[in-house]
C-alpha cells in the first residue's frame, strides 16, 4: 500500500473568530484514507502548519507506505534539517500526518485506532465544561469574564447542566484597574 495523495483543508470563515482548523487527509492506492488535525487553529499558527504539513507530503509522505508509520516519523524529523529543531509548526504537521496514519492503519486492520495503541484505559469519560471565561451560553461569546464572582455566576450555570467539572482560563483577561470599572 502506498500514500497518492494528500489533500489539505484550511478551514476558514468559521464563526469563532480566530478559530483556523487545518485537517489533512491521505488516500491510498488501496482507496483508504486517514485523516488528521495540525493543532495549530486557535490564533496564529494555522498558515505555519499548513505549509509544514504540505511541505513534508511533498518531500517524504506522497508514495511512502502508511502503514511504516514510526519509520515515516523519523524519516520527517531527521531529514527534513529545520525539523530536527522542532516546534509548534513541525510538531504540529508531522502530528496531523501521523494521527492519519494512525488511521489508516486502523481501517487496514478492521480496528479502531485505540486497540492499535494499547486498548482502553477507562470506560468512562468525564466530560468539563471548557472556556467558561468566554461566559457559560449556547451561542459563542467572546465577552470576557473578568471578576471572581462573574466566574462564580458562570459555573452555576453548568453545574446546573450536570457538569461536575470546570476548566478555565482565568489569566486570559486579568483583572486590570480598567477592568475593574
Amino acid at each position: 500500500m502506498k500514500i497518492t495523495k494528500v489533500e489539505l483543508f484550511h478551514v476558514t470563515g468559521l464563526s469563532s473568530p480566530g478559530w483556523t482548523p487545518v485537517i489533512v487527509r491521505l488516500n491510498t492506492d488501496e482507496g483508504l484514507s486517514g485523516v488528521g488535525e495540525v493543532g495549530l487553529a486557535i490564533v496564529l499558527g494555522h498558515s505555519a502548519g499548513f505549509g509544514m504539513v504540505k511541505d513534508l507530503a511533498e518531500r517524504f509522505v506522497i508514495g511512502a507506505d502508511p502503514i511504516t508509520n514510526e519509520e515515516l516519523w523519523e524519516t520527517m524529523l531527521r531529514k527534513g534539517f529545520w525539523t530536527l529543531g522542532g516546534g509548534a509548526a513541525v510538531y504540529g504537521g508531522m502530528s496531523a500526518i501521523d494521527q492519519a496514519l494512525w488511521d489508516i492503519r486502523g481501517k487496514a486492520l478492521g480496528v479502531p485506532v485505540h486497540v492499535l495503541l494499547g486498548g482502553r484505559t477507562g470506560q468512562q469519560l468525564r466530560a468539563y465544561a471548557s472556556q467558561l471565561q468566554f461566559r457559560w451560553t449556547e451561542q459563542i461569546n467572546h465577552e470576557p469574564v473578568v471578576r471572581p464572582e462573574e466566574y462564580a455566576e458562570e459555573a452555576l450555570k453548568a453545574v446546573s447542566e450536570g457538569y461536575t467539572a470546570l476548566k478555565v482560563d482565568p489569566l486570559m483577561f486579568a483583572l486590570t484597574p480598567q477592568s475593574l470599572r
